[in-house]
This record gives structure tokens, C-alpha cells and sequence, in this order.
């Protein structure tokens, strides 16, 4: 199954998208009291930025050249870089991948990255009554500060853990097949509109479990 070096490079680096904007935004619009911090956090995100913008576009010029090379899809690779450099990386980074995805199938994987779905629709959940728990009963920060720390984990893993877990579903033996690509991006979305989070992922978790009712045993 074609994997390869540059489809791995090309998945990590749109995994790195919501951390580099994340340390971006805390970087510019969180007080520290030591301003370096501040411009260290902005650096950070700024490099992560620049290695997103220059290593999608090479990701998907050699990976589509390999394809090409052993005959299983004939993507126009340079095009495809050249809007990624000049449109967007994440977005046409994206598209690659879902048209890659329903060109070229992949080592299924972990079977068990429901898991990390269901964690996070969970942390999502929870963290409503936490913040009220909190004001009313007006708790100390220690008290809040773990299962909020928990709550977020789980909510930056959530992008990983629905595009591992729709790999698993679309190259295994399963009668559901979601495109991977289609709900890194959904995930994303619901990142950055956190109302849409706890939709996304019970929808993703109801189709598994109604399409799929032997599917966390293995494909």
C-alpha cells in the first residue's frame, strides 16, 4: 500500500496547522510578564508557519512523482505544489489528500483511534459544567486547571484522531468508507468554531457504530 516518506511529511505538517496557530495567537494576544515570551512564542509559530508554507508544496511534488513513478495515480504534482505555494498550503494540501484518498489506498493502522474521538467529544462535553462548577461553587485554579489541561489535550488530538481513525475505516475490510481528508478538515473547522466540534465528532461516532458495529474489533 502506497504510503511513503513525503505522504507521512505531508500529514504531519497539517497536523502541526492548529498547534503553530494556537502558539501564534497565544504569542500575540496573551500578557506575559516577561515580553520575550511573547516573542518567543511568535518565532515559534512563525518558523512553523514558513515550514508548513515550503514543505507542503515539496510534500505533494515528490509523493505525486512517486505515485506517478510506480503507476498508481498520475496527479499533476507541479500544479498542484504551485497553489499550495501561492493559494494555500493547508487548504490545497487537503485536497491532495482527498483525491489521494480516493485514488490510492494505505496501510490501514491502529484500529483503535476512536478512542481518541471519543476523548475528545468527551472533553469538549465536559467542559461546560466544569466552567459552571467552577463559577458557582468558585473553586481554586488548581481544582479546574487539570480537567481543563485534559479537556484541551484531548481537543488537539481530535484532528489526529479522526483522520487516523477514517484511514483505518476506508482501507480496511468496513462497509463505511469516510474520506480522511474531508474530516481533517471538518476537524479543523470545528477548531476553530468550537460549537461544531461535539456535531462533528458524534456524527463521525454514530456513523462507526451504525455503519460499523464490528469495526473497533479490528477490520
Amino acid at each position: 500500500m502506497a504510503g511513503g516518506p513525503w505522504y507521512r511529511l505531508l500529514e504531519s505538517l497539517l497536523f502541526a496547522l492548529p498547534p503553530v496557530i494556537g502558539v501564534g495567537i497565544v504569542g500575540v494576544l496573551q500578557g506575559h510578564p516577561d515580553p520575550l515570551v511573547g516573542r518567543v512564542l511568535v518565532a515559534v509559530a512563525s518558523v512553523g508557519s514558513v515550514l508548513i508554507r515550503v514543505g507542503v508544496p515539496l510534500s505533494i511534488l515528490f509523493d505525486g512523482r512517486e505515485l506517478r513513478r510506480r503507476g498508481e495515480w498520475s496527479p499533476n504534482a507541479p500544479l498542484y505544489a504551485l497553489g499550495a505555494l501561492l493559494v494555500s498550503a493547508p487548504a490545497v494540501g487537503l485536497l491532495y489528500l482527498y483525491r489521494r484518498h480516493d485514488r490510492v489506498a494505505v496501510s490501514p493502522g491502529w484500529n483503535g483511534w476512536w478512542v481518541v474521538v471519543a476523548a475528545s467529544l468527551g472533553g469538549a462535553l465536559s467542559g461546560i459544567p466544569i466552567a459552571l462548577l467552577a463559577y458557582v461553587l468558585a473553586l481554586p485554579a488548581p481544582v479546574v486547571a487539570i480537567p481543563a489541561v485534559l479537556g484541551s489535550l484531548a481537543l488537539a488530538a481530535f484532528p489526529v484522531g479522526i483522520y487516523r481513525d477514517a484511514v483505518y475505516l476506508r482501507n480496511s475490510d468496513s462497509s463505511w468508507r469516510p474520506n480522511p481528508a474531508l474530516y481533517l478538515a471538518l476537524a479543523f473547522v470545528s477548531l476553530l468554531v468550537a460549537l461544531l466540534q461535539p456535531p462533528v465528532a458524534a456524527y463521525y461516532l454514530y456513523r462507526r457504530e451504525t455503519d460499523l458495529p464490528t469495526a473497533r474489533g479490528g477490520g
